[in-house]
């Protein structure tokens, strides 16, 4: 590695313009504009100082797993800071400190692993960093390094480890966690194969091919994380809306707004956080305002928590009994309903009510962005589209290209008469499609509607291809999607029937889809 270091601090939000959901994981990290679900839309967010996103990105790889790995060093030599005895000592940088700055690095030979050492206490919020792709604009690019950063304890026990940052606008890193201990910490920086080939129990892990790639540049940084415009830490006051910690929001100097880290403990199985938070108006790019939370992947691979939150749920300030939306954070890690903006509300994070940890916390990514092109009817059942002959059209994607073709869309079901609202779509079929998918999500994402079920249709509007209904309450959830479609040979229209079971407790009702196809 190179030892060149620059003095600066990266900011813990990053600026953001407009931002959509993309639901699922991938099996590699390559971008996808899909994820596995294909509820995702487009947009355009800034997760460094550096560039701006692509949009639509699909979700990040990587899963739970209960082994532990214990390292004791680099598999190769080339440079000085191949394993924690020649590992380059590290300051972290704070409101007080300025600590190491930038780090400059570069994976040579193939295979080099950087370590950094950092001294820490327990308790103490730190956020680590690696930009390689996003110092070049070159998100998702073949050509440059695809990151893995873990975190070692000073036994050499790996506590956390992030492969793709969230929201993923890149393959570079990015690690927020809080020390389980005072003492001496280990850093490792690596690409995504180095890492894989050495560990290959952990199957979870997708890597973005080539293995051998030219560019081979990066830059790590290391911060204390405290409470700023954009960073909420709760103060732990108690279990109610009366106790909740206020939220803000950051802007840079062009009036963006940065993506807001919110994170706490659990003092017990009982515990309960309250944040109270305001969305700021602001003009989004398309559909409605929503609001976007993301759980960070807790335990290893993750951010070494002992806990995933339990049920996250939004109330009114005005009344918390009533919950607009909700998802049990063990089971589904993105919250994402839409909401007013300039009006009062409140975030409740539960402990699952497990057994405590010996390091229970969680952290979330919050920002407000757009939603994907709302259907007519938005939240009135107005009866537009209850019909095939009422069908709305889709507009594709502006990502869409010759060999693959996209649509988004989202909505509302609304109780109707004796049932539920139901909503048909249709969408042109360019030449050369042959394989599709489609997936919506609601209940996943926090809506109180349940049983939400889509029919894939033919162009008569009747003859079915597939039907798929949402399981958020499962052990392993699902989404409703139909997938590897054939598309009938002269198809130039297809369309969707969406609808749900019911409408629980959770005022919530609405959904989000999208649809993919493909020239194979």
């Amino acid at each position: 590695m190179r030892a060149k270091h620059f003095f600066g601090m990266i900011l813990a939000g990053t600026a953001l313009s407009a931002v959509a959901v993309g639901c699922g994981s991938s099996s590699d990290d390559t971008s996808d504009t899909s994820g596995t679900t294909t509820s995702g839309a487009g947009g355009g967010a800034s997760t460094s100082t550096t560039t701006g996103g692509t949009g639509g990105a699909g979700g990040a790889g990587g899963g739970q797993s209960s082994s532990v790995t214990t390292t004791t060093g680099g598999s190769t030599t080339g440079d000085n800071d191949n394993s924690m005895a020649d590992a380059s000592d590290y300051e972290l940088a704070s409101s007080t400190v300025q600590g190491s700055g930038l780090a400059d690095g570069e994976f040579s030979p193939v295979g080099d692993v950087d370590y950094y050492k950092f001294t820490g206490t327990k308790g103490q919020a730190v956020g680590l960093i690696v930009a390689s792709q996003d110092l070049e604009n070159a998100a998702f690019d073949p050509t440059f390094p695809d990151t893995i950063l873990t975190l070692l304890s000073a036994d050499g026990t790996e506590i956390a480890l992030n492969d793709d940052p969230d929201p993923r606008f890149s393959n570079d890193s990015s690690l927020f966690t809080l020390l389980p201990a005072d003492g001496d910490y280990y850093v490792t920086v690596q690409e995504c194969w180095t890492y894989k080939n050495s560990h290959p129990e952990n199957t979870a892990i997708g890597c973005a091919d080539p293995e051998d790639k030219p560019n081979t540049a990066y830059q790590f940084f290391g911060y204390s994380i405290e409470p700023t415009d954009s960073v909420t830490r709760n103060e732990e006051k108690g279990n109610d809306a009366a106790s909740a910690t206020a939220m803000t929001y950051g802007q840079n100097t062009s009036g963006q707004y940065y993506i807001s880290q919110v994170f706490g403990t659990f003092s017990s199985e009982t515990d309960v956080d309250v944040f109270a938070f305001t969305p700021p108006d602001q003009t989004v790019q398309n559909g409605r305002p929503t609001t976007y939370w993301d759980v960070m992947m807790p335990g290893m691979p993750g951010n070494g928590s002992t806990t995933t939150p339990g049920k996250m749920y939004i109330t009114t300030a005005a009344d918390p009994s009533v919950r607009l939306a909700e998802v049990d954070g063990k089971l589904t890690p993105s919250l994402a309903p839409p909401l007013a903006l300039g009006q009062d509300y409140l975030l409740f994070v539960e402990h699952p009510g497990t057994a405590a940890g010996a390091n229970d916390f969680y952290f979330l990514q919050h920002y407000v962005g757009s939603s994907n092109n709302l259907e007519a009817e938005g939240d009135a059942a107005t009866g537009a589209n209850d019909t095939w002959a009422g069908a709305e059209s889709l507009t594709a994607s502006t990502s869409s290209s010759a060999t693959s073709t996209y649509y988004f869309f989202e909505g509302d079901l609304p109780p109707s008469g004796s049932g539920m609202d139901v909503d048909y779509v249709k969408f042109a079929v360019p030449a050369g499609m042959t394989q599709m998918k489609a997936g919506c999500v609601a209940n996943y994402v926090g809506s109180g509607l349940t049983g939400l079920n889509i029919d894939l249709l033919q162009g008569d509007g009747t003859t079915s291809l597939g039907t798929g209904t949402e399981d958020a309450t499962a052990a392993t959830p699902t989404d409703a999607g139909v997938y590897s479609v054939a598309i009938p040979a002269g198809t130039t229209e297809l369309g969707l029937k969406v609808t749900a079971a019911s409408q629980g407790p959770v005022l919530g009702k609405f959904y989000r889809c999208g649809v993919t196809m493909v020239a194979q």
